[in-house]
């Protein structure tokens, strides 16, 4: 009788501890992939590849295109108590000068969020798919006046960025490791720095 009890309990835990050994392989798999990809992104660009390990996280940083640069990934928390979440996130940090102080905010509209100061430069597709903020249109209004730029943040997901003193910090939910994607943000943050100063 105890052996009946015992089995069903045996399987059980035998199961719980399969599905635990798979998650931890499929996360080291997941960090292999994107420091492979990461690696490599590096040595295309000239950046530098950091592996992170215990309480260091992976990122690429070093100088590109004159800016100093670094790309590394975070975790947004959410909710409360049992319905928390953490989110990866992917982020770029460029040094820039912000000479003139420019606060710029550009993130994808979301329905229940809208900033103060929240600005409208007068282009209907930008209108729609961004919330602006920032102390003035001017800026926001020259960045998407060059059709370069206004292209290429078209073209990229889930654009957000922002300017924090002296630094343009873009941001997306997830981890980003498709290579041309990376190559295509770092040159588009480049140009966005540049016009910023």
């Amino acid at each position: 009788m105890e052996l009946l009890i015992f089995c069903p309990f045996v399987i059980f835990f035998g199961l719980f501890l399969i599905l635990i050994i798979g998650v931890i392989i499929y996360g080291l798999r997941r960090r292999e992939v994107r420091a492979q990809r990461w690696r490599l992104f590096a040595s295309q660009t000239g950046l530098i590849f950091e592996p992170g390990g215990i309480g260091k996280e992976m990122r690429v940083s070093g100088n590109y295109r004159g800016h100093r640069v670094v790309l590394d990934t975070f975790s947004h928390h959410t909710g409360y108590s049992r319905g928390s979440h953490n989110y990866p996130y992917t982020r770029i940090n460029i040094e820039i000068t912000n000479r003139t102080n420019i606060e710029l905010k550009i993130q994808e509209k979301k329905l229940l969020f809208l900033p103060k100061n929240t600005l409208e430069i007068g282009d209907e597709q930008i209108d729609k798919r961004f919330t602006i903020s920032g102390q003035s249109s001017e800026v926001a209004s020259g960045i998407f006046a060059d059709p370069n730029l206004r292209q290429r943040i078209l073209q990229a997901r889930s654009f957000n960025v922002e300017v924090q003193g002296p630094q343009l910090v873009f941001s997306r939910p997830s981890i980003e490791t498709n290579l041309d994607y990376l190559v295509f943000l770092l040159d588009l943050m480049c140009d966005l720095a540049n016009y910023i100063g």
